[in-house]
Order: C-alpha cells, then structure tokens, then sequence
C-alpha cells in the first residue's frame, strides 16, 4: 500500500502483510486498501507515533510517480 503525501515527506510503499494478524484494527482496514492508495484512510483514523514508528518497518520504498499516474 502507499501511505504519504507531499506534506509528510511523499509517498512511500509499504508491505504490511506480515502485519496483518497483529494490526489492531484487524485485516479488513489493510485489505481495502491492498495494492492501492491508503494515505487518507491513515491519516483519518489519526494513528499514533508509536503506529508511524512501527509503520517505519514495512517501508520498502519511495514512490516516484506523476499525479497521473
């Protein structure tokens, strides 16, 4: 999933599978947004630091894409 945005450093990509089990809002919120575009979604349900810090883990990279795109 992608998660950021100009303001918080642009978008980067996350593998969150090995997550799922543990996300405490369960799989369904990491399922919706699979593949896609999870920034809004992330932003407001206003996780916590310590979310953004183990967020950190799942980073496999930055996105280099034009708004088209």
């Amino acid at each position: 999933m992608i998660i950021g945005n100009e303001q918080n450093g642009g978008p980067k990509v996350y593998a969150v599978s090995e997550y799922n089990e543990d996300h405490p809002g369960g799989v369904d919120p990491l399922m919706k947004h699979a593949g896609g575009d999870a920034d809004e979604g992330f932003e407001e349900n206003q996780h916590s630091n310590d979310a953004r810090k183990e967020l950190k883990k799942y980073c496999i990279g930055k996105l280099d894409a034009s708004a088209e795109e």
